[in-house]
């Protein structure tokens, strides 16, 4: 109520009827979780689930967020990109998605919102994409989807593992992806390199074709062992039009100098060092340690795993006896390994702290079979990446691919200004990093979510 007043004597007054209620009533939600939980929220896919919804144009805008959220922040995480969006003038129906990035978050004591385990929740992504498939499948009308981080999986995996499934995306969002950039433009000849920064550092000596990221190539065409790698995974993209939104700031997919950490011990060490004395942020190089500990670590619960990847196989021929000593095998002397020999005696090993020798079938008459039932599983525990991943770097494939314009630095190109809050840490004053997609306010990222919306034209 507006009330005008000269003295005690009322001269005017009007009123404006207002109702206020959740920003949730003005988005829609689809829950994709495998398993129950207690904070998930149910779907909301119907005029009448979110009585609030803007006027809107006949798109829908789907969105998933990352790694490392459980529903609860899910909530948070759409309720903020929605207000983005619209904001930059965004009238299409906007869904955000829930789904299982968030396996083994709080399993260690005062850490509740880290997530420890990043393998599991990379099979979570791939379990989930046939879901999100037959979710898009219902939507009419054009269908515009971003994803954050390792949503990016969950996506990139519907586009090339569902093609039983009847649905369409128009235009692709990628932000900060957490996905190999082999996986979508492989490596060999190809425009994403196979850098020596990604190899372990014992094993730069030896022949590539010795290492797990390797193994797939000695198979002939219809043995699922030779669908074992990373390169051209997810390079799928039907008839999405794709954009890549990356950070040359980043700072959780940041390429990493050196041998990674391998137990919670040295792991809190380098963190809290290259915090105190590089001032880097805490969650650097998470994504790059992961890959280069794949079979170098202490558990298959904490940063990486304990079997394949970069875990020499110290078993005979390998390992043998000099003069009453242990040795193993060379570089030169491995060079010599025939082919006929690694399929069924990698020179890595992949026995396991957790499930033992369970992998040792791969070498066996039923490999193929055992590697088609195991494959995303094996992808994302044994078989590391050889290069970086592409929320990090432009991916020149896809400018040349849509012939225009589908890389797009956030950090050089979309920011207005930055917090003066990170000029406390010099070093990363000016740098876009993993989730300021979100956590930095809209008046310094609107030229990115103005991007988005012009560029999937959902005004």
């Amino acid at each position: 109520m507006l009330e005008i007043t000269r003295g005690t004597n009322l001269i005017g007054q009007t009123s404006l009827y207002m109702s206020i209620s959740g920003v949730e009533q003005m988005f829609r939600h689809k829950n994709l979780l495998l398993h129950p939980d207690p904070g998930a929220k149910a779907d909301r896919l119907t005029d009448t689930d979110v009585p609030n919804e803007p006027d809107t144009v006949e798109k829908n805008f789907v969105f998933l967020h990352g790694y490392n959220v459980n529903p609860t922040q899910a909530r948070g995480w759409f309720a903020d990109i929605y207000k983005r969006m619209y904001w930059s003038g965004s009238r299409a129906k906007f869904y955000g998605v829930t789904w299982d990035g968030f396996d083994s978050q709080g399993l260690i004591p005062g850490l509740l919102d880290v997530t420890i385990n990043l393998q599991t929740n990379i099979v979570n992504a791939f379990l989930t994409a046939p879901n999100l498939a037959t979710f898009l499948a219902t939507l009419t009308n054009e269908t515009v989807v971003a994803a954050h981080s390792l949503g990016n999986m969950v996506v990139l995996s519907a586009l090339n593992d569902c093609t039983n499934v009847n649905f369409n995306i128009s235009k692709y969002f990628m932000i900060d992806a957490a996905v190999p950039m082999e996986a979508i433009e492989g490596y060999q000849g190809q425009t994403a390199p196979m850098l020596e920064e990604m190899i372990h550092s014992e094993w730069v000596p030896y022949a590539n074709r010795l290492c797990a990221s390797e193994w797939f190539g000695l198979f002939p065409a219809g043995d699922a062992r030779g669908t074992l790698t990373w390169s051209n995974r997810l390079s799928n993209f039907r008839n999405a039009d794709v954009y890549n939104f990356y950070s040359s700031g980043e700072e959780v997919l940041r390429a990493a100098p050196g041998d990674p950490p391998t137990d919670l011990l040295s792991a809190a060490t380098t963190i809290v060092g290259n915090y105190l004395f590089n001032q880097v942020p805490v969650a650097s190089y998470m994504w790059v340690w992961q890959e280069k500990g794949k079979g170098r670590c202490a558990s298959d619960t904490l940063l990486s795993s304990t079997h394949g990847g970069w875990k020499f196989n110290y078993h005979p021929p390998y390992l043998y006896v000099t003069n009453g000593l242990p040795v193993f095998m060379s570089p030169a002397q491995a060079s010599l390994v025939p082919n006929s020999q690694l399929m069924t005696n990698a020179f890595f090993d992949v026995t396991s702290a957790s499930f033992g020798t369970a992998d040792t079938a791969l070498f066996g008459a039923n490999g193929s079979v055992y590697a088609q039932t195991n494959r995303n599983r094996i992808l994302s525990d044994a078989i590391p990446s050889l290069t970086l991943p592409v929320g990090a770097n432009a991916v020149t494939n896809l400018d040349v691919l849509f012939g225009g314009k589908r890389n797009f630095d956030m950090q050089g190109e979309l920011e207005n200004g930055w917090p003066p809050g990170r000029a406390r840490n010099p070093a990363e004053a000016n740098k876009w990093h993993h989730s300021d997609v979100r956590e930095v306010a809209y008046s310094f990222t609107y030229k990115l979510f103005n991007e988005i919306v012009n560029d999937g034209n959902l005004k």
